[in-house]
């Protein structure tokens, strides 16, 4: 197929002190042998050589190559990536440190072909190390089907989202105030009439290593939500309350310091037995038991 022929697809990098991983990382995007592609890399103001590693390939590659004089963080820095490739059919967010499967990019236009209403395919990926070697295999799913996504904390992470450029025009550009994007995408996709399809199609090897931390403690440690960035209404109220309900499961077999900050959130959607059972989750006996639970299940897998 010709690049006339093809679908453009544009692959967004925000790039940030990953001179020992970002060369890999650009050259597996043009490694696909995909022919109608934007490849847009902007660096955040990098304190090692990335920069100038990205120099040099954009001296042999077609890629558009942004700088940030100033640290902006991941969402202005992925806003400027989309202003130069808005008009793309599908759009891919890699982070520079890790590195595309071949044959991902085709196999997720020929998936979308099968799911007219769908926004955003999920894919599983590698964990590897610093060096490239293959940790533990991650998301490992079942044939393609549609999911019933309905909260934004059933964590993909950017890099395993592929979408629709219908789905990335209406979420785009990202509201500046917020500290990350992934949960605002997922949000956004609940309230949004797009279909979730999970594949099985490999998206990345994704790199596991002391650099990785892109947010800050405040994002971290923060109870927040993405839903604040998005006008209220009946059906928002009823999405995000179903949202903080399936959360407090998730929340159960966790640490009593690590869930404790959310019992003012979760007390906002009244008593329900999810709440219940949250507070519950507090007595050492039964996280005890909810953790087993949680290993059972995960082993069963």
């Amino acid at each position: 197929m010709s690049a006339e022929q093809s679908p453009l697809v544009a692959i967004m990098m925000p790039s940030m002190n990953h001179e020992r991983f970002v060369v890999e990382a650009v050259e597996s995007v043009f490694a696909q042998g995909y022919p109608n592609i934007c490849v847009v890399i902007c660096d955040d103001a990098s304190t090692d050589s990335n920069y100038a590693r990205l120099q040099e390939l954009a001296s042999r590659l077609p890629i558009v190559l942004l700088k940030n004089e100033v640290r902006q963080g991941i969402v202005k820095t992925l806003n400027r990536c989309y202003a130069e490739c808005a008009d793309a059919d599908y759009f891919y967010g890699l982070a520079s440190d890790d590195i595309m499967q071949p044959g991902m990019i085709k196999a997720c236009i020929a998936e979308f072909t099968r799911w007219p209403k769908a926004g955003m395919l999920l894919g599983s990926h590698l964990n590897i190390d610093a060096d490239g070697k293959p940790m533990s295999e991650a998301r490992v799913l079942g044939s393609a089907r549609q999911i019933k996504l309905q909260s934004p904390f059933e964590r993909f992470l950017p890099s395993f989202q592929f979408h629709r450029g219908e789905f990335t025009r209406a979420a785009y550009p990202l509201n500046e105030a917020m500290m990350g994007e992934d949960m605002y995408l997922f949000s956004f996709c609940i309230l949004s009439k797009f279909e979730v399809v999970q594949t099985d199609i490999p998206f990345i090897r994704r790199r596991l290593h002391g650099g990785n931390a892109s947010q800050s403690q405040a994002y971290v440690t923060s109870t927040e939500t993405e839903w604040r960035y998005f006008p209220d209404s009946a059906d928002k109220q009823r999405k995000m309350r179903v949202s903080h309900q399936r959360h407090m499961l998730c929340c159960l077999g966790l640490p009593n310091a690590s869930k404790a900050r959310f019992i003012p959130v979760f007390r906002e959607m009244g008593w329900s037995w999810h709440y219940a059972a949250f507070r519950l989750s507090f007595l050492t006996p039964v996280r005890w038991g909810f953790s087993f639970v949680r290993w059972l299940i995960q082993a069963l897998r």
